[in-house]
């Protein structure tokens, strides 16, 4: 892959979450994703959130297909 201007600059660790205070269905939606990420390793824990460079994604909620349940989502 060839940047046309260059990588995205790195941004700082953020909790998600903050966003969902109040909106139980949606945070236990995006909880139970997050889970499942971890247990099949498509994510891993950040030990040591004092020296993260990187560039970092959010996690929201979002409809299921055809369903009126909720999953989580990375941006």
């Amino acid at each position: 892959m060839e940047w046309v201007e260059g990588p995205p600059q790195f941004n700082l660790p953020f909790d998600s979450a903050q966003s969902l205070k109040g909106r139980q269905l949606e945070l236990e939606a995006c909880r139970e994703t997050l889970l499942h990420y971890l247990d099949i390793g498509s994510v891993r824990p950040i030990t040591d959130q004092s020296s993260c460079s990187g560039v970092w994604s959010s996690f929201f909620p979002v409809a299921k297909k055809g369903t009126s349940k909720m999953r989580g989502c990375i941006d």
